[in-house]
């Protein structure tokens, strides 16, 4: 299965909102198996702080549009990589046994 990593990236300036600061560089995992990615990212102290439908929400509803933070996403394969190389492995030997 796929595994998705989603990094906050706040701006690094006198503008930026401390929530924003102190969720630089902080990252959510999400195993598209066991913990399928959601329509929002929940920070445990900060709580929703980006909604797919409305943005960053780090500064609170009623100031949605204001954030110039961005995100930067990872997606890994490489389980899912090996899965078809074990099939194919497997595919082959099963072949071998026909002839």
């Amino acid at each position: 299965m796929a595994q998705i990593m989603i990094e906050w990236h706040a701006m690094h300036d006198d503008k930026a909102c401390l929530i924003c600061k102190l969720l630089d560089n902080y990252v959510w995992v999400f195993d598209t198996k066991d913990n399928p990615l959601d329509a929002s990212l929940t920070h445990p102290q900060f709580g929703v702080v980006w909604d797919m439908h409305g943005g960053s929400m780090a500064h609170g509803h009623e100031d949605m549009g204001s954030c110039r933070c961005n995100m930067t996403w990872e997606i890994d394969f490489s389980d899912t990589k090996k899965m078809i190389a074990e099939l194919r492995e497997q595919m082959v030997e099963g072949l071998r046994g026909i002839k």
